[in-house]
């Protein structure tokens, strides 16, 4: 039936208003509803797509989700993983075993995981790299998993799936410009015509999970209850980047900061370790890993600590009190809850006025806490206020 036509032959109101309705009906019938994939492969990294996810989920009439955890390989065990069971109970997931990519015929292909075959430490299967998935579907978009904040490592625009995207989303128009300038550098150099338009200073989803999150939306273990019994918690955040940095003092700090909490009566100590230092140590530190695998045990083992190696980075972020530990993208993330942020320092030399041992950051946020006169906190707690960082 051609109703366009229908409706240039009407010669009535009501039958131009009942044309009306058929043409819409018929449009909605005939509308293709857009197929978005999203590809996660750390479960602990979903906060960098969700948001996304939620919007296309939330339009129903112009939208179709499908998230699909992909299984990768631990470099220094050589074993796969998939996190299938990891994900929140509200995001359904597909197995990727029993699902054809190419035949989904995806419009659009979300990912978090740009390196491919470059990454030392895991690697996703090769069948998922970016530059199969491109072939795949009409627009490859790149998440980043991580917020630059203040400063972005020029190789980060240079790797294959920033290289393969259509688009990269971005967290600001600092960070975009940051992206372009080393995107166009690397393009120069290896003489690419760069791609206009690449980055979009959208925002990161990550953000958008924080600002979002309460304490009351986490379910915390019973045993971590037990530890917590009403007591103020610390994020402890220790990195890849600060155990290579400093790896002949990284145990000895790590004792030392287990030795200051485990005295304390006021707070706890909140331990979440990157998901793959060990598997670095392992690789990279193999004389170091033993001891460090030990020193987890006897953490873990006496109780009076929460070590935290789950996929919920949100809930250490919402249900602690402050951050204590290394620079990296949690810092800003951290930031945006208004609480305390500290970055600790593996030298016991004083540079500045703001330098604090751990125990006089303790001392201090105590009696922050209990409001107690400003002129009696340490120095270095004057700059504790809003969002600022204290390295110490």
């Amino acid at each position: 039936m051609n109703i366009s036509a229908e409706v240039e032959n009407s010669t009535g109101e009501g039958n131009s208003r009942m044309a009306q309705q058929k043409i819409s009906g018929h449009r909605k019938k005939i509308r293709k509803k857009k197929k978005i994939v999203f590809l996660p492969y750390k479960a602990s990294m979903w906060d960098s797509m969700e948001s996304i996810w939620q919007a296309a989920k939330a339009d129903k009439e112009n939208c179709r989700t499908y998230v699909m955890p992909l299984p990768y390989r631990e470099a220094s065990t050589g074993k796969w993983y998939c996190e299938l069971e990891l994900f929140p109970d509200y995001v359904p997931v597909i197995d990727c075993r029993k699902t054809n990519l190419a035949a989904l015929q995806a419009d659009i292909i979300y990912i978090h995981n740009p390196y491919d075959g470059e990454n030392t430490l895991t690697s996703v299967a090769a069948e998922y790299y970016s530059g199969e998935l491109r072939k795949y579907t009409k627009q490859l978009i790149y998440v980043p998993y991580f917020v630059a904040g203040n400063y972005l490592e020029p190789g980060f625009a240079s790797v294959p799936g920033v290289l393969n995207a259509h688009h990269v989303v971005v967290e600001s128009d600092q960070v975009k410009g940051w992206y372009e300038q080393h995107y166009r550098k690397y393009c120069q150099q290896h003489q690419i015509a760069p791609d206009e338009n690449k980055f979009l200073a959208l925002g990161s989803p990550k953000f958008d999970k924080v600002r979002s999150s309460n304490p009351e939306d986490f379910s915390i273990p019973k045993e971590w209850q037990q530890t917590l019994r009403g007591r103020k918690a610390v994020l402890f955040n220790t990195t890849l980047a600060a155990t290579k940095l400093h790896r002949n003092v990284f145990l000895a700090q790590l004792r030392y900061v287990f030795q200051v909490f485990q005295c304390q009566e006021e707070f706890v100590l909140w331990w979440r370790p990157h998901p793959f230092l060990m598997t670095m140590l392992r690789i990279e530190q193999p004389e170091t890993f033993k001891m460090y695998q030990d020193l987890v045990g006897q953490y873990r083992q006496a109780g009076w600590g929460i070590y935290d190696d789950s996929a919920e980075l949100n809930r250490a972020i919402s249900c602690t009190a402050a951050y204590y530990g290394d620079y990296s993208s949690v810092v800003y993330l951290y930031q945006e809850t208004g609480k305390p942020v500290v970055i600790q320092s593996f030298s016991s030399a004083a540079k500045n006025c703001m330098y604090m041992t751990i125990d006089r950051f303790l001392l201090g946020f105590s009696m922050l806490r209990h409001q107690r006169s400003q002129a009696e906190l340490p120095a270095a707690w004057h700059f504790v206020q809003g969002k600022q960082i204290i390295f110490y």
